[in-house]
């Protein structure tokens, strides 16, 4: 689960937020399992989770490797060459001209997205369908449909043979999809291959009678072809960063409605994906995404751990519990599934740890210390223990995770932070200057002058105290209400006050309610 890009705008109660900073600098993975789910769960291989885990297969797995093509064609661009003369040239003769290549037919223009449509071979012995033709009409009205400016679709004159084929052809012609395939009286088979290496998808509809052909070419192949393609043409503009024309292309291959559960599934997945990770995230039509996924796929896993992210992620828009109650209940089920999942551990132990009633921290450190023995350098798992142990008061244990953290990610600063928060708590100042310094010479947001501005209290610094709380609720002011509603603005106002008055009042009452 790709991608610490988001901004620190949901900070938990203090403490917390250390554990939600990691949560979001995880990037929601898988997705955020297509994972890196960048995409939840796409950043871990959404597809490689299916076929690893028995999942019902998608249309991008390929055919069993015992099915092969009849046809096969091994040139796609014929090369001429003028032939010697039979007789001896003499010293006045036209030179012999260097052979060359027979020009590209078709070629992408540049910053073109050219989608190809190759001739299909026919092993029908009784018919004939023009099947590129009727596709690429079809495909090049949803192209338009769906605004994508910078997309064409154009025919290929020649039929393919085989996968070296297909990307030779996207090689030579800088093509981003190849549409080709076969038909006879009994199948009708449609492959798109991808430039630069993406996954090939595989259609193909048998059919009970040769009757059957020509309905199934016009009807069924136009509509799941557009469908397929939009789908690899969102993935291919997903992948280069570009979410506005990802979303038209998979929104418009679900308005086409192919009528297979999984390509349905697929790309309700994908929006899903989208609304989790758009600016700002949309988590209410994500969660609605994946839960329409998991209906029509229930065991997809990646579904119930990228809605379990959202639940979570949304928590820290509405202080609503019960999202920490269904993403905990979604992490559980996906842990039944694949039991060695470590960011599943992490994100798990982070929603007991933020719901925080009665067993919950031991439950948190128990997660975490799962994600460790799966990943023993998953410094965020050290991290986010330490953080359990915080809460715990278990000195020993928060200062030897956070070393650890250090130790196997030096440049890992928001363990500083973490170390500066313990200390704090702990009323040990002079332990905790130096890492406070670390923390707040690194974040220049304000965000971290919380933990700051509690040593400097304790060290009896008021004025340092004060300057740095202001720095803190300075930062606060630029985030939204909810997140003052988790960071007890009112009582570092209140210490606040105080310090104006020359009153210090942070007190081991007042810190064990900030802990």
């Amino acid at each position: 689960m790709a991608d610490g890009q988001q901004s620190r705008a949901h900070r938990v109660l203090s403490i917390g937020e250390k554990s939600r900073r990691w949560f979001v600098a995880i990037g929601t993975v898988a997705a955020i399992a297509a994972t890196t789910i960048g995409f939840l769960s796409d950043s871990v291989g959404v597809w490689q989770f299916l076929k690893n885990y028995e999942a019902t297969a998608t249309p991008i797995d390929t055919l069993p490797s015992n099915i092969a093509l009849a046809a096969v064609i091994t040139d796609t661009v014929i090369v001429t060459a003028t032939s010697l003369p039979t007789a001896t040239p003499s010293l006045t003769a036209t030179p012999l001209i260097t052979p060359t290549n027979t020009p590209i037919p078709v070629a992408a223009a540049p910053n073109e997205r050219l989608l190809l449509v190759a001739q299909f071979s026919n092993f029908a012995t009784d018919a004939s369908y023009n099947v590129a033709g009727r596709i690429d009409d079809a495909l090049s009205d949803q192209v338009t449909a769906a605004q994508l400016a910078d997309t064409r679709v154009a025919e290929w004159p020649n039929t393919i043979g085989d996968l070296t084929a297909a990307k030779t052809v996207l090689q030579e012609t800088k093509a981003s999809l190849l549409i080709w395939g076969e038909y006879d009286s009994g199948r009708v088979r449609v492959r798109f291959t991808v430039a630069d290496g993406g996954e090939e998808l595989d259609w193909q509809r048998l059919l009970d009678t040769p009757s059957e052909l020509s309905t199934t070419i016009n009807l069924d192949v136009p509509r799941e072809t557009q469908a397929l393609a939009l789908m690899a043409l969102g993935r291919l503009y997903r992948n280069s960063g570009d979410s506005a024309r990802a979303r038209s292309a998979f929104a418009q291959a679900l308005a086409e409605q192919p009528s297979d559960d999984d390509t349905l599934a697929t790309l309700t997945f994908y929006l899903a994906v989208l609304d989790a990770t758009a600016s700002p995230p949309a988590f209410d039509q994500a969660i609605a995404g994946y839960s329409h996924v998991i209906e029509l796929r229930p065991q997809w896993f990646n579904a119930h751990y990228n809605r379990g992210v959202a639940y979570l992620m949304r928590y820290w828009q509405t202080a609503e519990t019960a999202n920490l109650d269904s993403a905990i209940n979604d992490f559980t089920w996906t842990l039944s599934i694949k039991s060695d999942y470590t960011e599943d551990y992490i994100n798990r132990g982070i929603g007991y740890f933020a719901r925080n009633r009665s067993g919950d921290l031991d439950k948190a450190v128990a997660d975490f210390t799962s994600a460790i023995q799966y990943s023993p350098t998953s410094y965020h798992a050290y991290y986010n223990r330490a953080l359990a142990y915080i809460r715990l008061d278990q000195e020993e244990h928060w200062m030897a995770d956070l070393h650890k953290s250090l130790q196997i990610a030096p440049t890992f600063w928001e363990a500083y932070h973490a170390l500066c928060w313990g200390y704090a708590l702990a009323m040990k100042p002079d332990d905790g200057l130096a890492s406070c310094e670390m923390a707040v010479s690194h974040d220049m947001s304000g965000a971290s002058y919380d933990g700051n501005a509690l040593v400097m209290a304790e060290a009896g610094r008021l004025e340092d105290a004060a300057t740095d709380l202001n720095k803190y609720l300075a930062w606060l002011d630029t985030q939204p209400e909810v997140v003052s509603k988790l960071n007890n603005r009112p009582l570092y106002e209140s210490i606040l006050a105080g310090l104006h008055a020359g009153e210090n009042r942070v007190t081991p009452q007042l810190l064990a309610q900030l802990r």
